[in-house]
């Protein structure tokens, strides 16, 4: 498990330092971290150990700041009873698990360092973007589906005002953007669509815009009955409802069909803002307009002044059926237009198959480990490291299953400093340290972060 917490120690002029606990231990969503190769990390739901039964979701993660571009999962050992389905471990349809499988997934993962960004948004932060209207925050931080993390974002169909934005970008560069499309059959069905009744839609898109919404806005749409299409053309209600099988750019204040119809998962969508104008790619194909095959290139975007998500307007009961908690954007960031090409590396996670009485003790870990997370720290005095350590030992040690060994490791230590009659109060001081858990041989290990 990943856990990171931060201790103060806050001295008055006269008393001893009093320790207190700034926030209570978050834990990571997932997970226990097996292995790190430069700054990359992979990691299971459940660590080292797996019961062979359950869908074992791994991902990787990276040091503050970096920005995900691609990754991938192989089984090098396993694969005869083992498989991965959406990054997932899953046992295969016939094969039975045994008591000490052993399994090795490789990751290969490719990244941008944070100096190579103009802009990261992860999305883990809520209220992390800056409204087009002061308190019209119109992106929801979903926690129902993450490509990283436990968060990415979703539109909304209330409190809703132009979008959501970045700061000052000013310059040229390449937008990418996860985009997790559904692509239901209800809809696809441009036919079905049509037939309802006043069907107005109003709204129904989501997707990234650069500077204005007419100006850029690329993603998913099925279009209201007063936008205009290629030229600022009038379309029918069959026309709108035909954009729903395809992804959308609008330019020029008019929406626009592209040449790639749209498919279950997450796509990569990449905008690479030249002099030139700005050019697409969805998974790697260029993006033309429907039925061409000469790649678009928009040449009234040659510079990305802001970057933002395009949400939808209003409290329409069709957003909420086939977007919102449906469609997601996640790891949103701009590359410096003088980064050629993202880092790669290989990291690998080794796993093994415990049932029977290897389950209990990882149920003991983790009841520890929820039982350290649970802990109140207030006013626990500590004049030094040495002090400040014994005491959150004896604390989380008094909490943990029988039999669970608790060791911890400091990796961040700033003394306090006594008050002055200048500073009555003094200076308060900081720990960050990780904890390890330990059963009969398993283990997990937190990390600060």
């Amino acid at each position: 498990m990943l856990l990171k917490s931060w201790l103060a120690l806050n001295l008055s002029f006269t008393a001893l330092p009093a320790l207190s606990l700034l926030n209570t231990l978050p834990v990571h969503a997932e997970a226990q971290e097996e292995e790190q190769q430069g700054r990359i990390r992979v990691y299971s739901s459940t660590g080292s150990v797996w019961n062979g039964s359950d869908p074992l979701s791994i991902q990787v993660e990276g040091a503050d700041g970096i920005a995900f571009d691609d990754e991938s999962f192989v089984l090098t050992k396993g694969a005869d009873k083992y498989e991965i389905r959406d990054n997932h471990i899953v046992l295969k349809e016939g094969m039975t698990a045994s008591e000490g499988d052993e399994i090795e997934v490789q990751a290969t993962s490719s990244w941008y360092e944070p100096e190579e960004l103009l802009w990261n948004e992860n999305l883990e932060t809520d209220n992390s973007l800056i409204p087009s209207v002061s308190g019209k925050y119109c992106l929801s931080h979903s926690t129902t589906k993450a490509r990283h993390g436990s968060k990415s974002g979703t539109t909304t169909h209330t409190n809703v005002k132009d979008g959501m934005w970045s700061g000052t970008i000013n310059s040229k560069g390449t937008l990418v953007f996860w985009y997790y499309d559904p692509a239901t059959e209800a809809e696809l069905d441009a036919d079905a669509l049509a037939a309802r009744t006043n069907p107005t839609f109003d709204q129904m898109k989501f997707g990234m815009t650069i500077n204005n919404y007419p100006d850029f806005l690329f993603g998913v749409a099925i279009l209201a009955s007063g936008d205009k299409g290629p030229g600022g053309s009038t379309m029918s209600v069959q026309q709108r409802m035909a954009y729903a099988t395809n992804y959308t750019v609008r330019y020029g204040g008019n929406w626009n069909s592209t040449n790639i119809q749209r498919s279950e998962g997450w796509h990569k969508m990449e905008v690479k803002v030249t002099d030139q104008g700005a050019s697409m790619k969805i998974d790697g194909q260029d993006v033309c307009l429907k039925d061409s095959d000469t790649p678009l290139v928009i040449s009234g975007v040659k510079n990305i002044n802001k970057a933002g998500f395009a949400t939808n307007w209003g409290d329409k009961k069709e957003v909420v059926e086939f977007m919102e908690d449906h469609h997601f954007i996640d790891d949103v960031y701009i590359v410096k237009p003088d980064v050629e090409s993202p880092h790669t590396t290989r990291t690998t996670l080794n796993i093994q198959v415990r049932t029977g009485e290897a389950s209990q003790d990882e149920k003991d870990l983790d009841d520890s480990l929820q039982a350290a997370q649970a802990l109140e720290w207030n006013a626990l005095s500590a004049a030094d490291q040495a002090t400040a350590e014994a005491l959150i030992l004896a604390r989380v040690r008094a909490v943990a299953a029988e039999g669970v060994e608790v060791s911890l490791t400091t990796s961040d230590w700033k003394a306090p400093v006594n008050g002055t009659v200048a500073n009555p109060e003094g200076t308060p001081g900081q720990i960050t340290f990780s904890l390890t858990f330990s059963k009969n041989g398993l283990t997990k290990d937190s990390n600060s972060m």
